[in-house]
């Protein structure tokens, strides 16, 4: 349904100021009433409200689950099949920027709608596929923080760049499973239209953005998906099971609920760790749960203000790190004395984004150490089968100059395939296979 030629022309033409004009917003619902109503579409609904027009001012509406405006206030455009709502807004550079709401029918999450803004040259329309900056939002407030509070609106436009900035949901979703999920919808949607340059696709966070960026960036290895070809990370935490225990009352309740993690991690231990790019025991990194592993091979450029309020934070990018350096990962630390706040503002975004813009993604490295949450393609690899509730883990590694694989560390894997031909070997010819499991299993 996205790729549909109607579905395309309409919001094409919402995207470039014609704001859906009547008869092409009439001829996209004639086109979808003539097929049958999805069963999706019944689930569950999100919050409701009435439409207001939009604003850059924070309010209450930016916080909290995202509610789906009622009415024809605010200059919404909607497409009920297959389900959201977008609106032109002002923007902070001369390319256009849309608000989008996904609905439930696309985020595929049962009574929950995403959210986002995107900027986009209007080249990219109908053009080939375009780098994309994927921002993330600290703690506490919206989708909009990135484009008030950062220049990524500008250095975006100066590059021809998209720029999405998701809501994740929740405003405070801590990287959580269906955020992800969210975005993996909210990346669908946009390149159905605006096709995404899948070799120069990054994610840029402070705080607990900095957290989705890393966070979502280790979860999502597929080759044949969206894979961010950089990260930018500022101050983000590692561990999220701390931040719950770090956390006042009020932190605990909202983790806790079933918006977030559904219990507290001693109740609800793999949906926390799960997210989680380096656990700490005993206030150092767990080499053993340190998920991060799966971004040795993507440029990292971290960040933290030596001053900043937030010390617990600037600890754990200092301690990420020196865990990254110490394998070889093409990871960068910028400091600076910025005085006692936790803002934005303190990271050099043109130098962050120099650091990323000319490394694409490459081949697949020749040595992966995975942590695989859940079956799916993980790289040149793809996990068949795990213990339920388990993080699998296993390193693969390419013998140089011979037809051998090495296959170590294996820890709850029941059935894993690998690709040959990814890890550079030959399918037709003898192969060795060395394996050794950490846990015992076959």
């Amino acid at each position: 349904m996205l790729a549909s030629p109607t579905f395309r022309r309409a919001l094409g033409a919402l995207l470039l100021g014609v704001a859906l004009s009547a008869g092409a917003f009439a001829r996209g619902q004639q086109a979808n009433s003539q097929q049958q109503p999805k069963p999706e579409l019944q689930a569950k609904l999100p919050p409701l409200t009435l439409g207001k027009p939009f604003t850059w001012e924070f309010s209450a509406d930016d916080r909290g689950l995202v509610r789906v405006p009622l009415g024809r206030t605010g200059g919404w455009k909607t497409l009920v099949d297959p389900g959201f709502q977008a609106r032109l807004v002002p923007g902070y550079s001369s390319d256009p920027t849309a608000e989008v709401i996904l609905w439930p029918s696309l985020t595929g999450i049962d009574g929950k709608a995403e959210r986002f803004l995107v900027q986009f040259p209007l080249a990219a329309l109908g053009a080939g596929p375009t780098p994309t900056v994927v921002a993330f939002h600290p703690y506490g407030v919206s989708e909009k923080s990135p484009f008030q509070a950062t220049a990524l609106p500008a250095l975006c436009q100066e590059r021809g760049w998209v720029l999405i900035a998701a809501y994740g949901l929740v405003d405070t979703n801590y990287a959580n499973v269906d955020a992800q999920t969210a975005l993996v919808a909210v990346l669908e949607f946009i390149d159905g239209y605006l096709p995404i340059d899948r070799t120069r696709l990054w994610g840029v966070g402070f705080s607990m953005g900095g957290l989705n960026a890393l966070s979502f960036g280790m979860r999502h290895q597929d080759p044949s998906g969206f894979r961010f070809a950089g990260i930018v990370d500022h101050s983000g935490p590692i561990d999220v099971a701390k931040q719950y225990d770090d956390g006042d009352a009020l932190l605990k309740s909202i983790l806790a609920d079933a918006d977030h993690f559904g219990g507290a991690p001693g109740d609800q231990p793999f949906a926390y760790e799960r997210v989680s790019p380096a656990p700490l025991v005993g206030g150092a990194i767990d080499p053993a749960r340190a998920s991060i592993e799966n971004l040795l091979h993507v440029p990292l450029y971290l960040h933290c203000n030596l001053q900043d309020t937030e010390t617990s934070l600037v600890a754990q990018t200092q301690k990420l790190h020196a865990f990254l350096t110490a394998r070889g990962a093409n990871a960068v630390l910028s400091t600076v004395n910025g005085g006692a706040q936790h803002v934005w503002s303190t990271l050099d975004m043109v130098d962050a984004l120099a650091f990323l813009e000319h490394k694409p993604l490459g081949a697949l490295p020749a040595a992966q150490s995975l942590h695989a949450d859940r079956p799916g393609t993980w790289l040149a690899t793809k996990l068949l089968a795990a213990p339920a509730a388990s993080i699998a883990r296993y390193r693969v590694e390419r013998v140089p100059g011979a037809n051998a694989l090495e296959l170590r560390g294996t820890h709850a894997v029941d059935a894993l395939q690998l690709d040959l031909a990814a890890l550079g070997l030959a399918s037709g010819a003898p192969l060795y296979l060395g394996a050794e499991a950490a846990d015992g299993s076959a």
